[in-house]
């Protein structure tokens, strides 16, 4: 079955279950867009891992808050991670069900709900993403050298030209300098996860 659809299943199961105010819980191989939606319509508090690619809500507010997290924010219970969590308002939509007064079956509606979203960074798996990005740039920088860019696939040649900016000299050489954006990407949204929730859990300190 399906991760999604087995969500789905879950959220009908719980008028039979009579579960008050439940808590949502999944990991990143449980996300769809469509499963936020789900949640927010019925009115769920969830927590769940998304790929930053999942939505581009998700990876803007990473890209635009990640150089806030620091020292600062060490999660307690693992040294290795770091986080902070901000509140976002995404524009959301679903197609109508059924037909109601203010639209038609098959409609596109749209809400901005509010959501939490806890942005954090693993210090191993930065040093480790940085490590794989210097390597698959420096890879399509020897390509691009050697005249074989023609056998880049399309994603392949947006990271080129997103890192790199090359230029053909009379003699047939290159020329490679570093785009300055290069540096300030590689600090972004290495090593980082998102999990938006809807409720905020605060621990009390004694």
């Amino acid at each position: 079955m399906p991760h999604a659809a087995g969500v789905k299943k879950a959220l009908k199961q719980l008028d039979f279950l009579q579960a008050k105010e439940p808590l949502f819980v999944t990991d990143a191989g449980f996300y769809a867009p469509e499963i936020i939606v789900k949640y927010t319509m019925s009115g769920m508090h969830f927590q769940t891992g998304v790929p930053l690619e999942g939505a581009p809500w998700i990876k803007d507010a990473v890209m635009e808050n990640s150089d806030k997290i620091g020292v600062n924010n060490i999660i307690s219970f693992d040294h290795d991670v770091s986080g902070i969590t901000v509140m976002t308002e995404p524009e959301l939509s679903y197609q109508a069900p059924y037909d109601a007064p203010s639209r038609k079956k098959g409609d596109i509606v749209r809400l901005r709900p509010r959501i939490y979203l806890s942005i954090l960074r693993s210090d191993t798996r930065y040093a480790e993403d940085k490590r794989l990005l210097i390597e698959k740039v420096s890879s399509l920088r020897q390509v691009i050298a050697e005249g074989r860019d023609h056998e880049l696939s399309e994603t392949e040649l947006k990271t080129a030209e997103h890192f790199l900016t090359w230029s053909r000299k009379v003699t047939g050489r290159f020329l490679f300098p570093l785009r300055k954006r290069c540096s300030n990407s590689m600090k972004s949204a290495l090593g980082c996860f998102a999990m938006p929730l809807t409720r905020l859990w605060i621990r009390e300190r004694h």
